[in-house]
């Protein structure tokens, strides 16, 4: 007989209640479709990761309690990350970097009788498309023992963008993609379940759109796009844009682009739709940043640094300008070579996560307006340089 984790009643309990009082809102919020499913346990849920409440709209689908893999930022909060971790029995994951706690905590549960729900991509995306996830994942789904269940969510990108602000009304869909029993997956490499994974998981809002057009609503479209956009394609200034209303608007040269309800720019200016400016832009910065040698390619000023102490303690240690090079990023009076860092990922909209070789754990806070995404791009654009 399994040998069940400590806590499992209280948890399927807290699971089943959440999801009778709370599930139905997120349904009627969203406009979710997506039929009641009840697959025999215990089985491992793979989805892919759109918005924060992504947990809800899993859970308002699957009758039999999850337990969810959550980052572990997310469980620092003094509240919250109590009630995720005591009362649903959450397991924590540290964003960006291989983690063999999170992967022995999705086992012991497992092997305890729970199913439990992971959002292998770590990290909510920006521009409406499934992103990449870590290569351990299909071997992990094969080293579990357990069932393997793909479920994919359509239309929440533009519900709930990573970069904007409130609930849009439109049409939220979820679908079972995919049972893979675990003797299928045993007969399968790593890379074969990885590659599985990906086109299970697979979503472009954009291109969804393209083919079947739905509109979402609400006042103030283009709120917060900023977030998303740091490169003026009119000017080619980085770190002018703005937004007001349904508008996109560069500071320095006035550039206008109004989004609308089909996640569109009117006109099709300057660009089709965000997704097509955030590639512009990232092709514009990788420019910027071959050509920089080691000169500072990103600049911004009024950023705090902490490191992650014990518990949920933040500990001040550096303020002032950052800034980014191919040598390493500099703030205040610390400084971070490239080669030291593992992962450099995004909490919320605008909280940059660094992770160290060293074990350490730091968060770069801004005080005022701010793009973070320009320097994940810079980030990986740097990573993708080495390894060519």
């Amino acid at each position: 007989m399994a040998q069940q984790v400590k806590g499992w009643r209280r948890h399927a309990l807290a699971y089943r209640v959440a999801r009778a009082l709370v599930a139905p809102y997120f349904v009627w919020r969203f406009n979710l479709m997506a039929e009641k499913e009840d697959p025999k346990g215990p089985f491992l849920l793979l989805a892919n990761h759109v918005t924060e409440l992504d947990f809800a709209l899993v859970g308002a689908a699957f009758k039999s309690p999850l337990v969810f893999v959550i980052g572990d930022t997310l469980l620092r909060a003094p509240v919250l990350g109590w009630l995720l971790e005591a009362l649903f029995g959450a397991i924590a994951k540290h964003k960006g970097i291989a983690d063999t706690g999170t992967a022995m905590g999705i086992l012991r549960r497992l092997r305890g009788g729970q199913n439990v729900c992971l959002f292998p991509e770590g990290n909510t995306c920006f521009d409406g498309r499934t992103g990449p996830f870590s290569d351990a994942t299909g071997g992990l789904a094969r080293a579990v023992g357990a069932t393997l269940i793909t479920y994919r969510i359509t239309g929440a990108h533009l519900a709930l963008p990573r970069w904007g602000k409130g609930i849009r009304r439109g049409l939220v869909v979820g679908e079972l993609v995919g049972i893979y029993s675990h003797e299928t997956l045993i007969n399968m490499t790593p890379v074969e379940v990885n590659a599985l994974i990906a086109r299970d998981l697979a979503v472009d809002a954009f291109k969804d759109q393209e083919a079947n057009p739905v509109a979402y609503r609400r006042k103030s479209l283009a709120q917060r796009l900023e977030h998303a956009l740091y490169w003026c394609p009119a000017c080619g200034e980085m770190g002018q844009i703005t937004s007001r209303d349904n508008t996109v608007i560069c500071l320095h040269c006035g550039l206008k682009a109004v989004f609308g309800p089909y996640g569109a720019f009117e006109g099709g200016k300057p660009f089709k739709n965000p997704a097509q400016w955030q590639d512009s832009q990232r092709a514009r910065l990788k420019e910027l940043v071959q050509a920089a040698g080691e000169e500072s390619v990103l600049r911004d000023k009024g950023l705090e640094l902490f490191q992650r102490g014990g518990g949920r303690r933040l500990i001040p240690i550096a303020r002032g300008e950052l800034a980014m090079s191919r040598p390493g990023i500099t703030i205040g009076d610390r400084h971070f070579l490239m080669e030291e860092l593992v992962s450099l990922e995004i909490y919320r909209k605008n909280i940059l996560l660094l992770a160290v070789r060293d074990g350490g754990r730091y968060q770069l806070v801004p005080q005022g307006p701010f793009n973070a995404l320009k320097y994940r791009d810079m980030f990986q654009i740097l990573r993708e340089d080495g390894r060519q």
